[in-house]
């Protein structure tokens, strides 16, 4: 799971609390990631999305298909 730490939607730790909830993930499965100087709407906007968050994204993905 991947919180902006500007998020005001969703404010830093709910996603991580939620994350440990999901009991049926292994623990390669649940990852977390803070990102830095992120808002609810700039996660997934350049240049943020490109460089910080897409290729955890991409390889989580790999890792587990």
């Amino acid at each position: 799971m991947i919180e902006g730490d500007r998020d005001s939607s969703n404010p830093p730790g709910q996603s991580r609390a939620a994350l440990r909830l999901c009991t049926g993930f292994s623990m390669a499965m649940k990852r977390y990631q803070l990102q830095r100087g992120a808002g609810y709407g700039t996660l997934f906007e350049r240049p943020i999305w490109e460089m910080q968050i897409y290729s955890p994204a991409r390889d989580l993905i790999r890792d587990n298909a």
